[in-house]
């Protein structure tokens, strides 16, 4: 994965490493903020062993921050706002990171949407700065149950049954299901049309071809994340499902291994880019 942090005025160094750029920024400050112990909350759009959290972790990395998830991009924003009457008690976000827009699926219809509330634009603002993530999917399988470690291409898999993933990631509309009958959902449509599931219908799917050209008989399956597709992988004790995500994803389950690197259409052409708020006021 490359992950490059573009601010508006130039970075304070330039790190090459592994191939990928890294730039330094300013340590953030929040507005209200002194010395104090306690770590600035960090909102973004979860759950954990996304490509969201993983932009999240780069960005605000070490123990000056703490990362909470939020279960959509709406929640993640107006964790930034003071707390109504009746939310009294509920702690402040000082950041939040959400995406903004992807190249093959064009702007993130809900973070645009958010970002012209009245109260969002009053109690925060947007950092000049981008953060470009180059998606890298990888294909996500269930290490056998008598292994402690990874298996290896010798051992061979079941028949795939069913591939996990965010609706992007496999190419699904709202108006396809009437002729997809091999595409089902794991989680209710209601949670996946509020996430941005129906977005962009005629944009390329990001693993489309390559599900086609290698797994033509398995049934797709609509997930809200990528992480609660490789969740559904490592439940799966009959190892015919798979799961298509990011590589760092496997950090959070054991019981899962990388199959394959680098499945997406795309190419390197894929990149999501990520903007963060703060909390003002």
């Amino acid at each position: 994965m490359e992950c490059r942090i573009n601010p508006a005025a130039p970075p304070k160094s330039v790190l090459r490493t592994s191939g990928c750029l890294q730039m330094t920024c300013e340590k953030p400050q929040h507005a209200s903020a002194q010395l104090s112990a306690a770590p600035a909350r960090v909102a973004f759009l979860g759950p954990i062993g996304t490509y969201s959290h993983e932009v999240t972790q780069k960005r605000f990395p070490g123990q000056d921050y703490t990362l909470e998830p939020y279960a959509s991009i709406h929640e993640a924003v107006h964790a930034l706002l003071p707390p109504s009457p009746t939310q009294q008690g509920r702690p402040r976000a000082s950041w939040a990171v959400v995406p903004l827009e992807n190249s093959y699926f064009g702007p993130v219809l809900e973070t645009r949407q958010v970002l012209e509330e009245p109260l969002v634009i009053r109690h925060t603002r947007t950092l000049d700065e981008r953060i470009s993530l180059n998606v890298h999917h990888c294909l996500i399988a269930r290490i056998p149950a008598a292994l402690s470690s990874p298996s290896t291409p010798s051992d061979p898999l079941p028949p795939i049954r069913k591939i996990f993933s965010h609706p992007q990631v496999i190419n699904l509309s709202y108006r396809s299901i009437s002729n997809r009958p091999n595409v089902c959902f794991a989680t209710p449509i209601e949670l996946l049309l509020r996430r941005g599931w129906n977005r962009r219908q005629r944009a390329l799917g990001q693993c489309r071809q390559y599900i086609a050209d290698h797994y033509p008989q398995a049934q797709t399956v609509a997930t809200s994340s990528t992480a609660e597709a490789a969740a559904l992988v490592a439940d799966d004790a009959s190892r015919s499902s798979l799961a298509i995500g990011s590589p760092s994803c496997i950090t959070y389950f054991p019981q899962l291994f990388v199959l394959q690197f680098n499945i997406q259409d795309a190419g390197k052409e894929n990149v999501t880019t990520f903007i963060v708020l703060k909390s003002i006021n």
